[in-house]
């Protein structure tokens, strides 16, 4: 491996160690529904909005919030990665940003 391409893998990787989010709780970047069997849709609707707000309030002064929204674009096999909150933005906003077809039955709640 040629030294430039070594310095460019280190670059790649070091950005997650300065991301704001390292060290945080994994769930809050995951947001998912609470069985709660208690709560109306639409309760359950508005505790994952706020639950993905939290997260990304958490990215949106990260230093590093570009590069985790670029590897987030193309994680998946050359796709948009399907789950959680990177780089501020959630699975919909990620998939309709970089011209895929968001499909519903991805998300996990």
């Amino acid at each position: 491996m040629a030294a430039e391409d070594c310095l460019a893998l280190l670059v790649r990787e070091d950005w997650q160690n300065q991301a704001a989010c390292r060290g945080k709780d994994v769930d809050v970047f995951f947001p998912e529904l609470s069985d709660d069997k208690g709560k109306t849709k639409e309760q359950l609707k508005e505790e994952l909005r706020v639950k993905k707000e939290l997260a990304k309030r958490i990215c949106f002064n990260c230093p590093v919030r570009e590069e985790c929204e670029e590897y987030s674009s193309r994680s998946n096999a050359g796709q948009p990665e399907e789950y959680g909150i990177w780089g501020g933005l959630d699975e919909e906003e990620r998939f309709r940003k970089y011209g895929f077809p968001f499909n519903q039955s991805l998300r996990r709640h």
